[in-house]
């Protein structure tokens, strides 16, 4: 098995929560990410991915690790986004 740089085209979000209360600041939601090379291989862990938002609060990165499903090791990480001014 073979691992390589991280390929956009093979990135994926997933949002715990969709419809967060923005009437109210502080309202969480975890947002994770898979990541895998151009070859659909994942990348190696520790790989930094880095976030960023137009409103709310958003932790700015997270390191990718190995997580087990199905039998298969994806490269994955989470970071938790909030809610608060500026609002969409």
């Amino acid at each position: 098995m073979s691992n390589g740089v991280p390929s956009q085209k093979y990135m994926s979000i997933a949002v715990e929560t969709y419809n967060l209360d923005w009437s109210f600041d502080g309202k969480t939601t975890t947002i994770s990410v898979r990541v895998a090379d151009s070859a659909g291989n994942p990348v190696p862990q520790g790989t930094v991915v880095q976030f960023s938002t137009e409103g709310g609060q958003i932790q700015k990165s997270c390191q990718l690790s190995g997580s087990t499903s199905a039998g298969s090791t994806l490269s994955t990480c989470s970071v938790t986004f909030g809610t608060q001014e500026l609002r969409p």
